[in-house]
């Protein structure tokens, strides 16, 4: 019973863990795309074995998706801070 709680949970995270891989591969955030993947399928898992529906970690992935957002947005942010005339080092 619980083997299969876990299988089941663990397939449904991955179908999940899709949604955030696929963005971040989309979006050069591949670091954030694996990480949001395997912690999407580890909500399957852990919502399976208590007993809640393991598609309740699509959630964790939507989150993810929307860390991934904030951190293109900031590294865009800093790329246009980033002036090279201000940098003494560049000739």
């Amino acid at each position: 019973m619980i083997t299969e709680n876990i299988l089941i949970g663990l397939l449904a995270g991955l179908l999940c863990g899709l949604i955030p891989l696929i963005y971040g591969i989309l979006k050069k955030a591949t670091l954030w795309a694996i990480i949001g993947m395997l912690i999407t399928a580890s909500g399957g898992v852990i919502f399976s074995l208590f007993g809640k529906s393991p598609f309740s970690a699509i959630v964790i992935g939507v989150l993810f998706i929307l860390f991934i957002v904030a951190e293109q947005k900031r590294k865009s942010k800093r790329v246009e801070e980033h002036d090279e005339h201000d940098d003494p080092y560049i000739n």
